[in-house]
């Protein structure tokens, strides 16, 4: 027995010497009952032994209903990524993808840059669905940490959270495992245009857009039915006119890193997409990404109609002709058809 042995082998050594078989399983149930105790208390504080990371971050973003859950889900189970499980919702607490934070404390960076979303996911599940088991606590204990460790540059609090947040997230599947290359976020809203392109690139980079966009008729199907059914599809149409305008704009002005995507020849031709955007990113094509996922258990589609059903819907392409009537497609294609067929001719 040698001195520096650590105490499960000491105790191991002695119980197999001297005990018989029955006895040393007791004594190994016994030992391994008192230890898990202090093997729990590890999560109740920062460990040294977790993980920092200083990644670019791949963007998703879109007008709401537009197939941009069902992209960050895509990227889920890819082993070189960490994929936020909610929205990242940094554009809604008004962070302007700029140096602001540096002349923060650390306690003030946090709160600035703290998801509310998070709070919902821990009361319901994520997607109301799946558990997620997280420590709001931890995760601030990690921040303070890395805080206080990381050099000093415009990206350190940014890293820091999403660092902290996967940390914090107890049962996460891809925290460890091949080396990491992007973080993965999404947040739907609007308010994406060339200015905001700009600063997003002028903090990442080395980051990556990936603007979502959806034929109108399917897009005004889904919106209708999830709620704006007694608004004119003109009123709601020129938001998603105006964000895919924005969107074009975004990627002549930046064509390497903001890429547009559609999301019906995503769900018509899924792997031949993975393997387009894993290309574009360098990242290597995951077969897992067939699949949408959302921490490595497969997940169901995100959609107004009922309960959606597990894997790539193909159902969704054809919805609004399934469920509007003639005339409104004809409306609704006036207003928008030219700008989706340019650009789908734009996109990956």
């Amino acid at each position: 027995m040698t001195a520096n042995c650590s105490l499960k082998q000491w105790v191991r050594e002695l119980s197999v010497r001297f005990l018989s078989q029955q006895a040393h399983a007791r004594v190994a149930h016994a030992y391994n009952k008192v230890a898990a105790r202090f093997v729990e208390r590890r999560y109740r504080k920062p460990s040294d032994g977790r993980l920092f990371f200083s990644l670019p971050l791949v963007y998703i973003s879109q007008s709401p209903r537009s197939g941009g859950t069902f992209l960050r889900n895509v990227f889920d189970g890819h082993r070189q990524c960490l994929v936020a499980p909610h929205e990242l919702s940094w554009d809604k607490k008004g962070f302007a993808w700029d140096a602001s934070l540096e002349g923060l404390v650390w306690a003030e960076a946090y709160e600035r840059l703290c998801d509310p979303w998070l709070d919902h996911a821990i009361v319901n599940g994520l997607d109301k669905r799946h558990p997620f088991a997280f420590n709001r606590s931890l995760q601030k204990a990690y921040f303070r940490r890395f805080a206080a460790a990381a050099p000093a540059h415009e990206r350190r609090y940014a890293d820091c959270y999403l660092s902290s947040l996967f940390n914090a997230w107890m049962d996460y599947q891809n925290l460890y495992g091949p080396q990491k290359k992007y973080f993965v976020a999404f947040c739907p809203g609007h308010r994406r245009n060339t200015e905001h392109a700009d600063r997003f690139f002028a903090f990442y980079p080395d980051g990556y857009r990936i603007h979502c966009v959806r034929d109108p008729l399917n897009w005004w199907a889904s919106e209708k039915h999830y709620g704006a059914n007694a608004k004119r599809p003109e009123d709601y149409l020129s938001l998603w006119a105006d964000t895919v305008r924005s969107g074009m704009e975004c990627v002549r002005k930046h064509p390497e890193r903001y890429v547009l995507v559609c999301f019906e020849k995503i769900l018509l031709d899924m792997e031949g997409f993975v393997r387009r955007i894993c290309a574009r990113l360098g990242l290597e094509a995951d077969p897992i990404m067939f699949t949408p996922t959302i921490n490595n258990m497969p997940r169901r589609a995100n959609t107004s109609f009922g309960k959606g059903k597990t894997g790539v819907d193909t159902t969704a392409v054809d919805r609004g002709r399934q469920c509007l009537d003639p005339g409104e497609q004809e409306h609704i294609l006036e207003l928008a058809g030219d700008l989706y067929e340019q650009a789908a001719a734009m996109s990956l």
